[in-house]
């Protein structure tokens, strides 16, 4: 999710863009208003290679409210720009960069990712309706709005979790750990139990629901976002009507 904001050194607006990919770009012409000079394009051709640094257009409101195209430099080009200048400015321009202007960019990037990581759950748990469960432990407010996220992880979540049934009845579901207090045992037990009755097969450390399980009304269910790799985690639950089956072989397992 890109965000461009506005930050003010010295009265003047700087503005920033943190793209999809959460690269930093200044405004080149804002930059060079701290300066005092209306030069940003001669100083980025004197100054900036492409190999080194990258510059991109975006389309920006300007002061009169009217949109313009503007360059944007990245954090490296932008720091070569500040150092080539010789004004006493330049200094504090600088220190401005590396204090105010990171700790807004930390700020900004932190509560993406976290709207990045609710926006893939609610998602999931769309797909697999469970969005009822899981929406007030991630602050999940809204389960039938529009969700942003990449159409390339969409597709992938998609693979994963199965194709989207609004229709489906809303029912309780159950952790094995749930369902092993219902019947006095260990949720590691009912894990052995359901994967025994072919509701489930061991894949690693994880379950893999089966066809069958999936007729008995097994479901995944996000519980959280791997870190880094944006890798869904999560557990499988199960209806309350599967107890009567896990009875029947408990026995044989305890």
């Amino acid at each position: 999710m890109s965000t461009l904001f506005t930050l003010s050194f010295c009265s003047i607006p700087v503005r920033i863009y943190i793209s999809n990919d959460n690269k930093v770009y200044f405004c080149a012409k804002d930059i060079y208003d701290v300066f005092g000079s209306t030069n940003s394009r001669k100083g980025i051709k004197d100054h900036l290679s492409e190999r080194t640094s990258s510059v991109i257009k975006l389309a920006v409101e300007d002061s009169s409210g009217k949109k313009q195209k503007f360059n944007f430099v990245d954090e490296l080009g932008t720091v070569t720009l500040i150092t080539k200048s010789k004004l006493d400015i330049a200094t504090e321009l600088k220190q401005w960069l590396d204090s105010s202007v990171q700790d807004k960019v930390t700020e900004i990037k932190k509560n993406t990712k976290k709207k990045n990581t609710d926006a893939v759950i609610r998602f999931i748990n769309r797909l697999t309706n469970s969005k009822y469960e899981f929406g007030n432990k991630f602050g999940v407010k809204d389960s039938n709005s529009t969700y942003s996220l990449d159409p390339a992880l969409r597709d992938k979540i998609k693979a994963i979790y199965g194709k989207s049934n609004p229709k489906r009845q809303i029912i309780d579901m159950y952790t094995p750990t749930e369902l092993g207090k219902l019947i006095g045992t260990s949720g590691r037990c009912v894990n052995i139990m359901l994967t025994k009755l072919g509701y489930q097969t061991k894949a690693g450390n994880r379950h893999k629901l089966t066809l069958l399980g999936q007729s008995k009304g097994g479901s995944y269910a996000v519980t959280s976002i791997k870190k880094g790799s944006n890798t869904p985690v999560g557990i499988i639950k199960w209806p309350k009507d599967v107890v009567d089956d896990l009875k029947k072989c408990i026995f044989e397992v305890e």
